[in-house]
């Protein structure tokens, strides 16, 4: 397994999921795929003015990167806009920081953790496909088919099925947002999440790791080196 980025910093989550040229269909389109991370980095420099070296410090990265991250994300932009393709936004390894607009006394907000769990995490979740370490990372946070809970204190697991949530119409990233807060969640790790589901579990504290693939075992080896690094 090659070394897993250093895990960027992202203060926004684009609303927007797609951009196509008009008068053309999906399915008629080839497209490419700007991931969060590059659009920060094109927000930060492009749109809000910054300094490479202000991004990079905004962004928990060297200057370096930030300058590979830009490169990579114009020539997309570029090939997309000159060969009329399509644009997809998603993925990247990212940590969401906590929106300061987020009120946590909303309706659905409980269980902030306390400075110590934040420092010092002992449970992790990982949204899952199967019931196992060697499963697929399930991307979909509110209808993934299991969440996988990592006790850090002595390894051991705790399974937690989502069998059903195919069938709800809506509102099952909330209820599963509050089901492993009580399971004791501190760490998230899984492939998207929504504004609203953001928004409660960082306001309680909760740090959240966006991954683009793998088994839920990489994913857990790339937050485990990503932690130790950053010293906690």
């Amino acid at each position: 397994m090659t070394r897993p980025k250093t895990l960027r910093q992202i203060d926004s989550i684009p609303t927007v999921k797609w951009f196509k040229p008009s008068g053309v269909k999906m399915c008629d389109l080839m497209e490419v795929s700007l991931t969060f991370d590059e659009i920060e980095a094109l927000r930060l420099a492009d749109f809000e003015g910054l300094y490479q070296e202000k991004v990079a410090e905004r962004m928990g990265v060297s200057r370096q990167t930030v300058g590979r991250i830009l490169v990579a994300a114009r020539k997309k932009v570029a090939e997309a806009l000159v060969n009329g393709k399509a644009i997809r936004l998603e993925g990247g390894q990212i940590q969401y920081r906590q929106p300061a607009c987020f009120d946590p006394q909303g309706e659905h907000f409980r269980g902030a953790l306390t400075a110590e769990q934040i420092k010092h995490p002992t449970k992790v979740v990982i949204t899952s496909s199967g019931p196992g370490l060697d499963s697929e990372v399930d991307p979909r946070f509110g209808r993934a088919a299991y969440f996988i809970v990592i006790h850090l204190d002595d390894g051991s697991l705790t399974v937690l099925s989502n069998e059903g949530s195919e069938s709800t119409s809506k509102g099952v990233g909330i209820q599963n947002s509050q089901r492993i807060l009580d399971a004791g969640a501190e760490v998230i790790i899984t492939g998207r999440v929504g504004h609203k589901v953001m928004g409660m579990l960082t306001a309680a504290g909760v740090r959240i790791f966006l991954v683009e693939s793998g088994t839920v075992r990489e994913a857990f080896e790339v937050f485990k080196k990503e932690y130790a690094e950053g010293g906690g």
